[in-house]
């Protein structure tokens, strides 16, 4: 079988992860080969180097927003999808943007399978599907309507709401690769008692999989379920670099977890070993100190 897979946002963490992923499988398995086109506004940081090390398999590549309607037209004329993976968001100054794009995402996408990527935005511990999305400002005001964009409109679809990521090549706002950082520069870490559901990027991509294989539309949950604080994350960090600890603590002491029972009876488990994968993104950010620069 061979499908077409267009992946907005591709030079992004989850983006690069899932391209080199699908680019592997498409070696591996002479049932499935996947033809991928990315695109992406390369606002990312660190996007020409992702540009470079994406370079692998059937791949073509399209520096163009997701807001610029007439691009994407040209793209979907050249390259007709089976399927579209949506990862594209703009900055936290325009948010917007997300829907537009969305919205530009749906109308060219005919009968192509989307799949997007949203947020366990909850109120609630434990929060299932059934659970509405918390909207507290701007950004998850967004990616509430984006659920419901594709709801409304869509025929096939499936919705993710993953839990907090970590792996190697994430931006450095983030916890661990700011944390590292800070570790090496003999600076405190500002960390909270807030306390999440953490999951490897490889069972991300994972879900990413499986879902493209669902023949039903879902919104799924998509977690661990291996929970823990920024302060007890914070330790596990120094400790692994073997340095004191050397924190601030901010005044926040939020409870996150989710549900994860329905993906979990449709066959899809999380199997990456917490101990081992936060080990490795240490030690790659470690090795890797230019990507923290």
């Amino acid at each position: 079988m061979r499908q077409k897979v267009l992946i907005t946002g591709i030079l992004g963490f989850i983006g690069r992860h899932l391209a080199r992923s699908l680019f592997s499988k498409s070696r591996k398995n002479t049932d499935t080969y996947y033809d991928v086109v990315g695109v992406d506004n390369l606002s990312h940081p660190r996007a020409q180097f992702n540009m470079y090390q994406t370079r692998m398999g059937n791949y073509s590549f399209y520096p163009c927003d997701t807001t610029d309607i007439a691009a994407l037209q040209r793209i979907f004329s050249i390259f007709s999808p089976d399927i579209i993976i949506h990862l594209a968001e703009s900055t936290p100054e325009n948010h917007l943007a997300n829907n537009i794009g969305l919205q530009n995402i749906i109308n060219l996408s005919k009968k192509a399978k989307l799949i997007y990527i949203s947020d366990s935005l909850y109120e609630n511990t434990k929060a299932s599907e059934r659970n509405d999305l918390c909207v507290s400002d701007f950004y998850s005001l967004t990616k509430d309507f984006a659920e419901r964009q594709i709801i409304q409109q869509c025929d096939s679809y499936e919705i993710l709401r993953p839990c907090r990521l970590f792996g190697h090549w994430q931006q450095v706002e983030e916890m661990i690769p700011r944390t590292v950082a800070s570790i090496l520069k003999c600076e405190p870490v500002s960390v909270s008692m807030n306390s999440d559901e953490w999951m490897y990027i490889d069972d991300m991509i994972s879900a990413i999989h499986f879902a493209m294989g669902l023949d039903r539309s879902f919104v799924l949950n998509v977690s661990s379920g291996y929970e823990m604080t920024e302060l007890e994350m914070a330790n596990k960090i120094f400790s692994l670099m073997k340095k004191d600890l050397n924190i601030s603590m901010t005044n926040s002491a939020k409870h996150k977890s989710i549900d994860c029972s329905r993906i979990q009876s449709l066959g899809w488990k999380p199997e990456s070993k917490f101990s081992e994968s936060i080990e490795y993104a240490v030690s790659w950010y470690i090795a890797s100190q230019w990507w923290l620069k």
